[in-house]
């Protein structure tokens, strides 16, 4: 999985006015994600927000799972800052099939 992104897919969900951009070196918004099973995870933040993440266990993730996530994770938290889903970074294996991440929203 590369780091790198520069393709732009918009989505844009007019429940919570949040508009999200995913940058993928080449890859459709169906391309995998994450190989395997993860959830997401982000702790509360004492400026933005003061509510933490966890979502639901995900097998195979594409892009596109991942931003009806970010759309969950912003309307849970309520950080309308950080609105920018500029990919995922794996936080620690949970054990030999569970692994944690976290989506790097950024605003």
């Amino acid at each position: 999985m590369s780091n790198e992104y520069v393709y732009q897919y918009d989505y844009v969900n007019d429940d919570s006015k949040c508009k999200y951009a995913i940058y993928a070196v080449d890859e459709p918004p169906n391309k995998l994600a994450f190989e395997g099973r993860c959830f997401v995870y982000s702790k509360p933040d004492d400026y933005f927000s003061n509510t933490g993440f966890i979502s639901e266990v995900l097998n195979n993730p594409t892009y596109l799972d991942l931003l009806h996530i970010a759309d969950e994770e912003i309307k849970i938290t309520e950080d309308y800052e950080h609105i920018f889903f500029e990919g995922i970074h794996i936080i620690k294996k949970v054990n030999n099939n569970l692994t944690q991440i976290e989506l790097i929203l950024c605003s």
